[in-house]
């Protein structure tokens, strides 16, 4: 399932940033996040999960000068959640190269009452993050892969 996985993320490296520029698409930083619990695999699976995949938002927050503002992030499709092979995930097509260090966090909103924080840590030579925090724990770091579980 690995393998099958494995092609999935690459057919959909290449993104639309959702507009036309003149240079092509933004170049994105692709995540995807698996929820599941103790008692749960899946915790997006329409049947059996606890979050719709109707209901996941993502939404960045940019510093632009001192002007904080938030903005839905990049769909896939029209929608966060995706599925392969009967597991779900959140495809998070993140602006950090557009934004760099101005990108704050970003929130996941899994449903009306439960939002999550993502926040970063920069080298300050680099655009790419060094560290990806979920709820202040750290989840992710360089040299890691795009998948990322998260355990609730």
């Amino acid at each position: 399932m690995k393998t099958l996985f494995s092609i999935f993320l690459a057919s959909v490296l290449v993104v639309d940033c959702g507009h036309i520029c003149a240079c092509g698409p933004e170049p994105r930083a692709i995540y995807y996040f698996f929820y599941k619990s103790a008692s749960n695999p899946d915790l997006l699976q329409p049947q059996s999960g606890i979050y719709k995949p109707s209901d996941v938002k993502l939404y960045e927050v940019i510093n632009n000068n001192g002007t904080v503002t938030q903005n839905a992030a990049p769909e896939l499709n029209g929608q966060y959640v995706g599925s392969q092979n009967g597991v779900y995930f959140i495809t998070y097509q993140s602006s950090l190269f557009q934004y760099q260090m101005d990108l704050k966090k970003t929130l996941i909103q899994l449903n009306q009452g439960v939002t999550d924080t993502l926040t970063y840590t920069f080298v300050a030579s680099s655009s790419y993050p060094q560290q990806i925090f979920y709820n202040s724990k750290p989840v992710w770091k360089i040299g890691d892969g795009m998948e990322i579980t998260i355990v609730k």
